[in-house]
């Protein structure tokens, strides 16, 4: 009888142990929807981001050729930081918005120098316009 029982929880957990396991990642671009704004991300969603080698190695490759970035969501996001104006101003933004785009670019910038030096080098020259103040 405790044979069966076993046999039934691990037949009933089995779903749920493969539905965790074929999610992806944390700080993966697969978890964000496709037409993402960089504005409404949070601190957390950015700190994820940069916690997750795999991802900064693919939105590295997206400012190096955008034409080939193999994301979707990676290719938006490189659009829209691409787009934004000296310092990370942003046309578009309310208040709010632009208010968090500030703290998401300094906390982009911080993350890729120190977080992955020979990355934000290559990246460097694609965000010079958002580098200044």
């Amino acid at each position: 009888m405790k044979a069966f029982i076993c046999i039934v929880a691990i037949i009933l957990a089995a779903p749920a142990l493969s539905q965790r396991k074929n999610q992806p990642p944390p700080g993966s671009f697969d978890r964000l929807p496709q037409n993402q704004a960089i504005s409404q991300l949070s601190p957390a969603q950015m700190q994820r981001f940069f916690n997750n080698a795999d991802s900064v190695r693919v939105l590295t490759g997206c400012f190096a050729n955008l034409a080939a970035c193999p994301n979707p969501t990676a290719a938006s996001l490189t659009r829209q930081i691409l787009s934004l104006g000296a310092g990370g101003s942003c046309a578009p933004c309310s208040a709010a918005e632009q208010s968090n785009m500030n703290a998401l670019v300094k906390l982009f910038v911080e993350s890729y120098r120190t977080k992955y030096p020979a990355q934000f080098e290559q990246v460097k020259p694609y965000i010079a316009h958002v580098l200044q103040n």
